[in-house]
């Protein structure tokens, strides 16, 4: 071989040889890079079903309280209501005394501008 032809292929190899190194590397960045994207993917799954258990156990945990809730409910609903039935009868009565009590002082005015007017 010529040293013409040895110098050809050794920039020919040597090009290869680059472009192997660069590709080498770039594969190794990218391995790198996919690698790590994967490992914040693996945490976010794991916070994700986290929650997810723990929105669960609430939801059970809520689910459960619901029959007691209820039973509850139909007990304080007839006490309201007659409370509030109570309150509106006494509002009345309250109205009634109020009407009661301007009639009363109407009379004691008329009985006392009857004694002055003598």
């Amino acid at each position: 071989m010529s040293a013409g032809k040895q110098k050809c292929l050794s920039a020919v190899l040597s090009f290869f040889l680059f472009v192997f190194v660069l590709v080498t590397i770039w594969s190794v960045i990218d391995h790198y890079s996919l690698r790590s994207r994967l490992e914040k993917v693996q945490d976010d799954l794991s916070v994700s079903i986290g929650r997810e258990s723990k929105q669960q156990f609430e939801y059970d945990e809520v689910s459960e309280q619901i029959p007691v809730v209820k039973n509850q409910i139909g007990i304080i609903v007839p006490l309201a209501e007659s409370a509030e039935s109570e309150v509106q009868a006494l509002k009345e009565q309250r109205k009634e005394l109020r009407k009661e009590k301007k009639k009363l002082e109407k009379g004691i005015k008329d009985l006392g501008d009857q004694t002055e007017v003598p």
